[in-house]
């Protein structure tokens, strides 16, 4: 009797749903003659991943793992499955996840650093903002006429009204700021395109093995 216990455990145990995450990519800087990449996915196997920079990547849906490998497959000296990593990191709690990923060099296998972002676009319409904070700092700002404040890691969905219309082309005015002890500084004033027929992803960042914070822009036709 208890043997059948025990065999109904595993056969219940075996049933339960494998726990999938559905996850995109994006890449930035780009580099001049990206070769091709992939993702591990399981103990012997891998698959080939884009990574653009203008825009987000296909959705992958896969299963979840304790950290996201970036690299390249191949065999051993003695032909078992051997995987290079290029780059890694942990794998977020949501079931959909945007994966940044910066080359820190010339090529994806002089190392890439990578950051795991919730990827839910709930609430994303068109014409909004969806605006990541992937930095080492606080970001605070303006886009429009719609003000932000973030914390390292932090994301936000912001819905501006253009602060000038030319010839029909509708622009919002940008200011942006980070945090320097307990100062706000200045690190761009710049004015952006609007459209209500698309959405954007707006990621901060710092440059790889640099304190420099770029501001990644991405217009998403859907």
């Amino acid at each position: 009797m208890v043997a059948l216990f025990a065999l109904a455990a595993i056969a219940k145990l075996g049933a339960q749903p494998v726990d999938k995450v559905e996850i995109q990519f994006v890449s930035f800087p780009a580099i001049a003659d990206p070769s091709s990449v992939e993702l591990r996915i399981g103990p012997e196997e891998a698959i080939e991943v884009e990574l653009p920079t203008r825009s987000l990547s296909e959705v992958y849906r896969v299963n979840r793992m304790s950290h996201w490998l970036l690299g390249r497959s191949g065999v051993d000296e003695e032909g078992n499955f051997a995987f290079t990593t290029y780059g890694k990191t942990k794998v977020g709690n949501g079931s959909k996840q945007i994966i940044l990923v910066m080359p820190k060099g010339k090529n994806y296998s002089d190392g890439l650093e990578m950051i795991a972002l919730n990827g839910s676009q709930e609430g994303l319409g068109l014409g909004k903002y969806l605006v990541y904070n992937a930095s080492r700092t606080d970001i605070a700002g303006k886009i429009g006429d719609k003000g932000f404040n973030l914390k390292q890691g932090g994301y936000t969905i912001l819905d501006p009204e253009p602060n000038e219309v030319v010839n029909n082309s509708k622009y919002l005015f940008v200011h942006l700021f980070y945090r320097k002890g307990d100062e706000p500084k200045p690190f761009k004033d710049t004015k952006w395109r609007h459209t209500e027929n698309a959405k954007f992803f707006v990621f901060f960042h710092h440059n790889p093995g640099t304190p420099q914070i770029q501001v990644h822009y991405i217009r998403y036709y859907p």
